[in-house]
């Protein structure tokens, strides 16, 4: 009864390595300044209407834009008027690679997390961290920031908030 128990515990155990053996597994590797050809380029979202409580004749819509490089991962947020014209931009924001390099992590294959300098000016040492799903197309994408502190010598993200689904190439 032991030596069958034996054997079979010993059968299940190779035919487990073999089963796992042949399974892709993805180790995060992040890239110090170098985007990945999937994420640089200009994305934009869809245009929104603002909150009523926000909103007044001059911002009553808005669309972001975001704008991604080697050196620079910068979100804008544009405003509209009621007919749609005359924008203005509300500021740049992001991640840079100005006191520390800007960072692209890949977690996935289409997931990354991005974090660098929160200022593209000054000696600030504050970081800004994102997280991106991509769409199985690359043509898609959804824009998370994150507080980001370093810990230990490496980042931490928390406080995760839904910045907006970016598509590639859209013009408004």
């Amino acid at each position: 009864m032991k030596k069958i128990k034996l054997l079979l515990g010993t059968i299940a155990v190779i035919g487990g390595l073999f089963l796992f053996s042949g399974q892709t597994t993805y180790a995060s590797t992040t890239h110090w300044d170098r985007a990945p050809k999937a994420l640089k380029g200009e994305w934009q979202t869809a245009t929104h209407k603002t909150p009523k409580k926000y909103s007044n004749s001059e911002n009553r819509y808005y669309w972001k834009n975001l704008e991604v490089t080697n050196k620079i991962f910068q979100l804008n947020t544009f405003m509209l008027n009621k007919h749609k014209v005359h924008d203005y931009e509300s500021g740049p924001h992001g991640a840079y690679s100005h006191v520390y390099s800007l960072a692209f992590e890949k977690v996935s294959s289409r997931r990354y997390y991005v974090w660098g300098s929160m200022l593209n000016y000054g000696s600030s040492k504050a970081q800004a961290g994102f997280g991106i799903v991509l769409s199985h197309s690359h043509k898609h994408l959804k824009l998370y920031s994150f507080k980001a502190k370093m810990k230990h010598g490496y980042v931490d993200f928390t406080n995760r908030h839904y910045e907006g689904y970016y598509r590639r190439g859209m013009s408004h």
